[in-house]
């Protein structure tokens, strides 16, 4: 039997510091780009102050728990990832002009 194909599919994304990401319905804006964009993960937005810097952050969850209730690490989706976070500097890089 093999083991089946577990793939991380869940991203945090923490935008980067100052008042223009600190709006609510702009981190609804980047929640719902991501999702157009990129339909096979599922994002979670936040506006951590403790983790923000210069850029977005990317953080890929990679514990699972299986269907038989056996956690497991999935690996990181390196080529996935690079496309996301060109992506949102691409979107982002005027600020919201692109997404507005």
């Amino acid at each position: 039997m093999t083991e089946p194909d577990y793939a991380c599919r869940e991203i945090v994304v923490v935008p980067p510091g100052g008042v223009v990401f600190d709006d609510a319905g702009k981190l609804q804006q980047i929640r719902d780009f991501l999702a157009r964009s990129f339909p096979d993960f599922t994002f979670v937005v936040g506006s951590n102050e403790g983790m923000r810097g210069p850029g977005f952050s990317l953080y890929p969850v990679l514990g699972v728990a299986g269907d038989d209730k056996v956690s497991r690490m999935v690996g990181a989706p390196a080529k996935s990832m690079r496309r996301i976070a060109e992506a949102l500097r691409d979107a982002f890089e005027d600020g919201w002009a692109r997404l507005q």
